[in-house]
């Protein structure tokens, strides 16, 4: 590859993925473009070796391979490592991501993604199907089409309404405009902890996406994962953090119908876990946040937990 200006900047997180890492890194290598790209690695003071792997590679792919070697952890000193770190350094028109424990499977992705986006401006992101590999039972996991993509087809057309109904836009699937990513730059510092739920929100916001039908990646889950890794807390903590952050500053079809999915899976899961009234102690402190959350599914929620206690006990 030339020493020219890379038309695609390729963004990678890593953190103690020693394991991993290299699979991540041999995925993009292995890409056949013709044009140029840049693979700009942010290593946030790993200790099991991560940074050591990538400063081989660094070695080998000096052209390419653009690493920042964190001594002390940022995400623990208050995130936005994107924002702070990897977003002022691209040079790219577009930009891709793969977190170092994901890895890309299609030769051809790249290629694929630019050819669409140049023939499609008015299109803010495309993204593609994936499979799922779970390190805890060394298998793959089924991982449905989303409900946009129809028989027959090879792809669809989706706004932010449309992923109401499943979560498919995924960070290492995804190819977005490096000036629609600018314009929406300021939105996104608004957030406490800014993630790609927020970005992939701001940027579908005022335009549109693209499903591929074609699997060009394997998403990994491990005890070690962002969120594969979480202990059922951690989960409740965060989701509320980063849901209730996007609803605060946004509210839509999208967010808010959202952000009540969220409030009704967790009562559920914590009424399960912990109790009817540490469950009941939830709701009550959270739907006030949420004011399109509706009386009558409180008093649903309330009616059919009576029910099931009643039956319980008598």
């Amino acid at each position: 590859m030339s020493e020219k200006t890379p038309l695609v900047s390729v963004l990678t997180l890593a953190y103690n993925q020693a394991p991993y890492i290299r699979e991540c890194l041999d995925g993009v290598l292995m890409q056949k473009t013709n044009f140029a790209f840049e693979l700009l690695i942010h290593d946030d003071a790993s200790t099991d070796g991560t940074a050591d792997i990538i400063r081989e590679y660094e070695a080998k792919y000096p052209d390419i391979i653009k690493p920042i070697y964190q001594t002390e952890n940022q995400y623990t000193r208050g995130g936005k490592i994107m924002n702070r770190f990897m977003y002022p350094r691209v040079k790219g028109k577009y930009i891709a991501m793969c977190e170092g424990d994901d890895y890309w499977t299609d030769p051809l992705k790249l290629q694929k993604q630019v050819d669409f986006m140049e023939a499609n401006p008015d299109c803010s992101l495309c993204c593609h199907h994936m499979k799922v590999y779970s390190e805890f039972n060394k298998q793959y996991e089924p991982y449905g089409y989303p409900h946009i993509i129809r028989e027959g087809d090879n792809g669809a057309f989706f706004e932010n309404k449309d992923r109401i109904q499943g979560w498919f836009v995924v960070t290492l699937t995804t190819m977005f405009r490096n000036d629609k990513l600018k314009s929406i730059q300021k939105d996104l510092l608004r957030y406490a902890r800014p993630i790609d739920l927020h970005l992939f929100y701001n940027l579908l916001k005022n335009s549109k996406g693209y499903y591929f039908k074609e699997t060009m990646a394997t998403y990994r889950e491990h005890k070690g994962g962002v969120w594969s890794g979480l202990d059922f807390d951690k989960r409740l903590q965060n989701d509320l953090l980063w849901w209730g952050d996007l609803y605060k500053y946004d509210k839509d079809e999208y967010t808010i119908s959202m952000y009540k999915t969220i409030l009704d899976k967790y009562y559920y899961e914590i009424r399960e876990k912990y109790g009817l009234l540490n469950a009941l102690k939830f709701l009550y402190n959270n739907q006030f946040k949420c004011k399109e959350y509706p009386l009558r599914q409180i008093i649903k929620v309330l009616y059919t937990t009576t029910k099931i206690y009643i039956r319980k006990f008598i």
